[in-house]
C-alpha cells in the first residue's frame, strides 16, 4: 500500500505520515506551501522536528503555489497519481485538490471549517463567483472521499445532516507521546520551573481566546475567567499561577473581561508558542491545563492530547466515556462546561493527594492508549476496509 498525504494544514497530516512509515507503510507527504500562508508555522513540519529546519527528507514534497479551481498544479498532483494507491487530505486546501487526483481510493483527515461551514454557506449569500465555484466543489469533493476521519461531534453532525453520514469514521487522533517529552524544550521548561515551581498549581489556558458561541471555533473562555474571579473571591489565587495565551479571536474582550475582574496582576500573557516551547509551558510539574469549556461533550482537540501527551492534567468539555471508547479506559480528565463546574475542578485539582494521584493516572493512561502505534493501525485497517484497490488483497 501506496500513500500521498495531500496538503499539512497544522502539521497533522506531517505527523500521521511519519507514524504510518514507523509501522512500515510507504507513505510521503507532499506539503503545499499555501497551508503555510494560512496559517503561519502551524503546517510547517520543523515545527514539530526542528532537525528538519536543515532540509526534509525524500519523503517530504513541497508543491508551492494555489492548487485551487484552475489546474495550475496539475502536473505536480499527476506526478503523486503516478505511485499511489491511496490519499489522504486534510484542511481546506485539501478538500480543493481532491477532485485533481486520480487514485483508487482518497480519504480525508477532517480539521474543521472545511467540514462544518465552508461547503454549507447558501451560494445566493455568497458575492464572488470564484468562492461560489470553490464552495460548490467543496461539496463535490466531499462526495467522491471514500471515507471521512473524525471524532468531533458538530463534524459528525453536519455530515449527517447533509447526507454523508456513511463516509464517517470515528477516529480520534493519537499523540508521539514518547516523542513529546523528548522533544520539549528542556531549557525552556526549567527556566519556567525556576518560576513557577513555588506556586501550588499553575493553571494554563494556551488555545485560542474565540468568545462568539455562533462560531465553530468558539472556546468559552469567559468561563475560565469566571471560575478564576470565583477562585479569586474565595481563597485567593497567591499561591496560583496563571498562564494564558494573548491569541484568538476574542483576545481583547477577553482581556477586559479579566481586568474587570482584576486578575491581571495574577496573569502572565504569552504569544502563540511553537511546538517544542508549548509542550514545555503544558508539562510543568505543577500545570493544569484548561481547554475549550463550551459544552458540547467534545473528543479531544490539539491542546488537550498535547497536554495529556507530556503527564498533564486536563480540563475541557468532554465525553470521558467516548474518550475510553475511542482511546482505552481511565482517562482522569475532568469534564467541566460552566463556571460552576470549572471552579470546582480548580478547587479539585489544588488537593495535593488528588492532583498528584490524578497525573500519575494521566501519565500511565497516555503512554498506554494514547500513543500512536495502535491508534495508526487502527487507521491503517479502516482504509483497507473501504479501498478498491488491487493493493487490499495482498493485505487483509
Amino acid at each position: 500500500m501506496r500513500v500521498a498525504f495531500v496538503c499539512n494544514q497544522d502539521n497533522n497530516n506531517y505527523r500521521i505520515c511519519k507514524w504510518m512509515r514507523s509501522v512500515g507503510v510507504d507513505a510521503e507527504l507532499y506539503h503545499f506551501s499555501i497551508n503555510v500562508e494560512a496559517s503561519g508555522k502551524r503546517s510547517l513540519p520543523e515545527l514539530v522536528d526542528p532537525e528538519l529546519s536543515g532540509g526534509y527528507p525524500d519523503w517530504i514534497h513541497v508543491v508551492e503555489g494555489r492548487p485551487g479551481i484552475v489546474r495550475n498544479k496539475q502536473k505536480e498532483l499527476d506526478a503523486i497519481c503516478r505511485k499511489t494507491n491511496v490519499a489522504i487530505t486534510s484542511g481546506s486546501v485539501g478538500v480543493r485538490v481532491a477532485h485533481f487526483l486520480n487514485v483508487p481510493d482518497i480519504f480525508h483527515y477532517a480539521l474543521g471549517g472545511e467540514i462544518t461551514t465552508n461547503p454549507w454557506k447558501p451560494i445566493e449569500e455568497i458575492e464572488k463567483f470564484h468562492v461560489k465555484l470553490a464552495q460548490f466543489r467543496y461539496r463535490k469533493n466531499l462526495d467522491i472521499m471514500k471515507g471521512i476521519f473524525s471524532d468531533f461531534p458538530p463534524q459528525i453532525d453536519v455530515l449527517r445532516k447533509h447526507g454523508l453520514g456513511d463516509k464517517i469514521i470515528s477516529w480520534s487522533m493519537p499523540e508521539d507521546v514518547l516523542g513529546n517529552r523528548k522533544r520539549m524544550n528542556q531549557d525552556l521548561r526549567r527556566q519556567l520551573m525556576q518560576r513557577y515551581g513555588g506556586k501550588k498549581r499553575v493553571f494554563v489556558w494556551a488555545s485560542r481566546l474565540n468568545m462568539d458561541p455562533s462560531q465553530p471555533y468558539y472556546k468559552a473562555p469567559e468561563i475560565f475567567a469566571g471560575a478564576l474571579h470565583r477562585l479569586k473571591q474565595e481563597r485567593g489565587l497567591d499561591d496560583i499561577g496563571l498562564i494564558i495565551g494573548q491569541h484568538g479571536f476574542d483576545a481583547d474582550a477577553f482581556k477586559k473581561i479579566v481586568a474587570d475582574y482584576g486578575l491581571n496582576p495574577h496573569i502572565d500573557w504569552i504569544d502563540h508558542q511553537p511546538y517544542v516551547d508549548l509542550l514545555a509551558y503544558l508539562g510543568l510539574d505543577n500545570a493544569v491545563v484548561f481547554d475549550n469549556l463550551c459544552a458540547t461533550m467534545d473528543g479531544l482537540g490539539g491542546v488537550g492530547r498535547e497536554c495529556m501527551s507530556v503527564g498533564s492534567m486536563l480540563v475541557k468539555s468532554i465525553d470521558v466515556g467516548y474518550l475510553d471508547s475511542q482511546y482505552g479506559q481511565g482517562c482522569p480528565a475532568i469534564n467541566a462546561y460552566s463556571v460552576d463546574t470549572c471552579y470546582d475542578a480548580m478547587v479539585r485539582l489544588l488537593d495535593d493527594d488528588i492532583f498528584h494521584a490524578a497525573r500519575a493516572q494521566m501519565d500511565l493512561w497516555s503512554k498506554c492508549y494514547l500513543h500512536y502505534p495502535r491508534n495508526i493501525m487502527g487507521m491503517i485497517y479502516e482504509i483497507l476496509s473501504r479501498s478498491t484497490g488491487g493493493y487490499r488483497e495482498s493485505l487483509l
